[in-house]
């Protein structure tokens, strides 16, 4: 389980996009009276749902089964995380289920809805994916002891190479 939580890393960064692609092509759809570009939208709508179903199963691995503190800011954020996480999955999920009802009915306030409510979903999700960003990039968690690079490495933005001047 623990080589299948490391996956959580590659499978987040899919529905990221996707909602994001989403989002613009709904909006052109919406302000363009684009009826392809909506349409668009919402088949991709349906991949970033399913993408956060596996981004989302793949992290509450991770968090099961990766080495981690359980105390202080990194379980504050990690629990922020988590729980923005599992909502905006949520979120996409009935965002799928709105737009397969608009599909039904063509109703053009809904369209505007859907775009709305998938612009809030979007800032959350940029949110989340801050917080996951700092999880791996700033604590470690889930990068192997021997990628991780002493402190002292980092603080003056040489990130593992040796100390050069930078003046020609």
């Amino acid at each position: 389980m623990e080589t299948l939580a490391q996956f959580h890393f590659q499978t987040v960064h899919f529905p990221i996009a996707l909602s994001f692609a989403a989002w613009l092509l709904m909006l052109v759809g919406v302000l363009g009276k684009k009826e392809k570009f909506f349409t668009s939208g919402r088949m991709v709508i349906y991949l970033a749902s399913l993408g956060a179903i596996v981004a989302m199963s793949t992290g509450l691995m991770a968090e099961e089964y990766l080495p981690h503190s359980h105390a202080g800011e990194i379980h504050s954020i990690m629990e922020w995380h988590e729980t923005l996480g599992i909502t905006l999955t949520c979120g996409l999920a009935i965002l799928s289920l709105l737009c397969f009802w608009e599909s039904r009915k063509n109703n053009s306030k809904l369209r505007v809805a859907i775009v709305l409510l998938l612009l809030l979903n979007v800032g959350g999700i940029a949110f989340t994916g801050f917080l996951g960003g700092r999880l791996g990039h700033e604590f470690g968690i889930g990068i192997k002891k021997e990628q991780q690079q002493p402190i002292e490495q980092l603080k003056d933005g040489h990130e593992g190479h040796e100390h050069h001047n930078h003046s020609h």
